[in-house]
């Protein structure tokens, strides 16, 4: 990894389960730092606001700016921004962080409510009802939730996703992510998403932009080989597997995605590059 100048750092299962940090993970990326190797934490996750993310990061002692912090819902933001210019409404499923993202980019919400008054007294107005569909992960999600951006779909509306994660890791386990929300709306749409965060280009692009770097010297730190690694690969990006998260030593054995490099976790990466510094 000596060509290595920058870090894209996934969060979940690298850094964290769910509140609770990994061993000296403030220290690590401090460390990082110091030798001259630049950051940007790139999330799938989209329920976390600009400030809630600072947050959590000052709690857990990690000194970093919001611009090296990249949630998907801060890239699907961007991406609705660039590709949606002239529209006004958004009908949103998802939590704080995709609100606010959206909210940020310049587009107005649309309630459930509203949608199913249309549905009910002017069907033929769902297509126009809202200029797209975007969704993530919403654990406040509720059958009329779901049943509204169903229809939106149907009717022809754009349908964005965050990411495609299936699960997220936490203190309790695997838990259902993004990817099983849109998997409802999809089944009662027959559309399938849109999707901005990994394995997809466009959250890397912004990552990037962000560093202002380019593949030939940056590397993907993650700990899901179906998204980070294998979005990695697809951006030209050395790829690095962690093993503090989701995938395991077997699932690599027979997984037909291989990362260029697989560590412990993040303090095993720090000692790699502390490694190199010491021999070059």
């Amino acid at each position: 990894m000596q060509h290595i100048r920058n870090l894209i750092i996934d969060m979940d299962g690298v850094l964290w389960h769910g509140n609770r940090p990994m061993p000296d993970i403030g220290r690590c990326l401090a460390d990082l730092q110091a030798l001259g190797i630049n950051l940007v934490l790139a999330s799938n996750n989209s329920t976390k606001t600009q400030a809630q993310l600072q947050d959590k990061l000052e709690h857990m002692h990690i000194d970093l700016s919001p611009e090296q912090c990249l949630t998907s819902a801060d890239a699907t933001g961007s991406y609705l921004k660039r590709h949606y210019q002239n529209a006004k409404t958004a009908y949103v499923v998802g939590e704080d962080g995709l609100f606010e993202a959206v909210a940020r980019a310049g587009f107005d919400t649309i309630s459930p409510e509203v949608v199913s008054h249309i549905a009910t007294d002017n069907p033929e107005d769902l297509r126009t009802a809202a200029d797209f569909v975007v969704g993530g992960l919403a654990r406040n999600l509720n059958f009329e939730l779901v049943a509204m951006a169903g229809l939106l779909v149907r009717a022809g509306v754009p349908f964005i996703a965050t990411n495609a994660d299936a699960s997220f890791p936490s203190e309790r386990g695997q838990l259902p992510g993004a990817g099983a929300v849109m998997a409802l709306i999809e089944t009662a749409s027959g559309i399938a998403p849109t999707v901005v965060g990994k394995p997809e280009p466009i959250i890397f692009q912004e990552a990037l932009e962000r560093l202002g770097a380019d593949a030939s010297n940056t590397a993907m730190i993650g700990d899901r080989l179906e998204t980070d690694i294998l979005g990695a690969q697809r951006a030209g990006l050395t790829s690095v597997l962690v093993l503090s998260g989701v995938s395991t030593k077997a699932d690599i054995d027979t997984s037909g995605i291989q990362p260029d490099y697989v560590l412990a976790d993040m303090n095993a990466v720090l000692e790699a590059f502390q490694d190199i510094r010491a021999t070059t």
